[in-house]
């Protein structure tokens, strides 16, 4: 014959079956569930640590203003510029001048000129006047010749250079197209 259970037994046995579930539920659900919500925070908090180092971003309407300011510099740069080149190609005495200077330091640095005759002119970045120089020099005075046309205030440019041995000793015959 069945024993009929008391009301302290039935509770027991319902708390018993309560504590079971919950147990089982905290150790099959809620840890796991728990422990990738945990990693994910750590992971969070590591990926806005490293935003946050690199500093805010800077909007795009910052850097259009950027571009812009640039590219009024940039226009100003080229009207001066093309104010400069009209200026140097319309300056016939200015032009004189920097010849009279090729001559003078190339005879300071040593060349002796058979020719220097006008070839042209290039219209690139600068307005180069082209001549193409001949003439007979030694090795070091050649590029001391070189040295000085660098440290020029004006714009000059070496172009085509062309040099032969002579049968005179240490003389070299050069030919080369200067641009002023």
């Amino acid at each position: 014959m069945k024993k009929k259970l008391t009301n302290l037994e039935k509770f027991g046995l319902i708390a018993a079956v309560i504590i079971a579930a919950s147990y089982f539920y905290l150790g099959k659900v809620y840890d796991p569930q728990l422990k990738k919500l945990k990693k994910t925070i750590t992971e969070h908090n590591k990926i806005v640590a490293k935003i946050n180092s690199l500093g805010e971003f800077e909007s795009e309407l910052i850097y259009k203003k950027k571009i812009e300011k640039a590219q009024k510099e940039l226009d100003e740069l080229n009207e001066q510029l093309n104010e400069l080149t009209m200026k140097s190609s319309s300056d016939k005495s200015a032009l004189s001048l920097l010849e009279k200077k090729l001559v003078k330091t190339g005879e300071i640095s040593g060349i002796i000129f058979e020719s220097i005759s006008p070839c042209g002119e290039i219209n690139d970045l600068f307005n180069w006047h082209v001549y193409l120089v001949k003439g007979n020099c030694r090795f070091n005075g050649l590029i001391n010749f070189f040295k000085k046309i660098k440290d020029f205030k004006d714009p000059a440019q070496i172009g085509k250079f062309k040099i032969e041995k002579t049968d005179k000793s240490g003389i070299l015959k050069i030919e080369m197209e200067v641009m002023i």
